[in-house]
């Protein structure tokens, strides 16, 4: 079996996302019935950007970061939160 580096790589990565939220836009806009243009809008970042941060494909600087929170009306932690999903199973 030839397994390359970054089949393992890609793996943790994989399993990773499966524990960590990287991101809340969608939940809290959907919350707050806020529409993903609007979010657009009052950032004045791409539309294509925030999509890509959304679907994870595209991570923000923290001055984005703070732009998307503060059009969402929420702090940068609530879109971006620190913690892990099911955090008391990981070990430290």
């Amino acid at each position: 079996m030839n397994l390359s580096p970054l089949k393992g790589y890609n793996a943790f990565i994989i399993s990773l996302k499966e524990v960590i939220d990287l991101n809340k836009i969608r939940e809290i806009a959907d919350e707050k019935n806020i529409r993903i243009s609007q979010i657009v809008n009052k950032t004045n970042l791409s539309k294509s950007f925030v999509y890509d941060i959304i679907n994870e494909k595209s991570y923000p600087t923290i001055p984005a970061g703070k732009k998307i929170a503060e059009a969402l009306g929420v702090t940068l932690n609530d879109v971006f939160p620190v913690e892990s999903k099911g955090s008391e199973n990981v070990e430290r």
